[in-house]
């Protein structure tokens, strides 16, 4: 029953989000990634991606020459109240046994860090939790 439920309030969020998709999203940033990497459990070949928006913390990282994307949730880790917004563009990838991950993504102007929700075969970083 718990499995139905959830189940079925996963299916709801992901069908209210795929409207946003269509209705055009707004890049946040783009990053040319020399490497093969997940997201999720998308694997994502080299090329150069826009990481756009497509609902509340939920974003798409679109390959822009071939269209393949993944989408992802995210939380957002605040900077220091003391910092200013950030000041370049940031993609942190980890290497883990034979692949890179894409773990957060930090946007120029931006006084927060998204730090991307994976499933638990994938490590978090160090004081993301």
């Amino acid at each position: 029953m718990k499995k139905s439920i959830l189940l079925v309030g996963m299916l709801s969020l992901f069908l209210s989000v795929v409207p946003a998709f269509g209705q055009g999203s707004e890049t946040k940033c783009t990053a040319k990634v020399p490497f093969d990497f997940v997201v999720g459990s998308t694997v994502l070949p080299a090329g150069d991606y826009a990481f756009r928006t497509a609902g509340m913390n939920c974003f798409v990282i679109q390959n822009k020459e071939t269209g393949a994307s993944a989408y992802t949730f995210s939380r957002d880790i605040r900077l220091s109240p003391t910092d200013s917004p950030a000041r370049n563009v940031k993609w942190v990838f980890t290497h883990e046994g034979n692949r890179y991950v894409l773990h957060q993504v930090m946007v120029k102007g931006e006084d927060h860090v998204n730090d991307l929700i994976h499933s638990k075969e994938i490590a978090e970083l160090p004081g993301t939790k």
